[in-house]
């Protein structure tokens, strides 16, 4: 695999504190990895519609990777932009989530699929 833009994001955790984020970019997949060990970002469920959603600590991570710019496409609008990334969260759960094409899918930690970023996949 090719050397993939990596990126450092820093943000409040659920407890309030500082917590980091690491987060690789895979350009040509337009897809971005984001490992986060410290419920920085974490997407969250929502129990009324019964899936997961982007939380507001997920939204303004991905406003400053939009920003970045290093995944490019065709669309200047920021939500339009975050339905097209195909974006992988690595977390405390029990699963790895992936939203790609506007809907989410959960898969589990040792799942050998091909989109899985290795390095991340097996810090769990």
């Amino acid at each position: 695999m090719e050397t993939m833009p990596k990126l450092i994001y820093n943000g409040l955790n659920m407890m309030d504190e500082m917590g980091v984020v690491q987060i690789t970019f895979d350009t040509t997949a337009n897809r971005i990895h984001v490992l986060d060990k410290q419920y920085v970002c974490e997407p969250a469920y929502d129990y009324q519609k019964k899936a997961y959603t982007f939380s507001d600590e997920t939204f303004a991570c991905a406003k400053v990777l939009f920003h970045k710019k290093y995944i490019l496409i065709d669309i200047i609008n920021f939500e339009e932009w975050i339905k097209k990334v195909d974006w992988v969260f690595y977390s405390n759960k029990s699963v790895i989530l992936r939203y790609v094409d506007a809907r989410w899918y959960e898969y589990n930690w040792k799942s050998q699929q091909s989109f899985l970023y290795k390095n991340y996949q097996w810090k769990h």
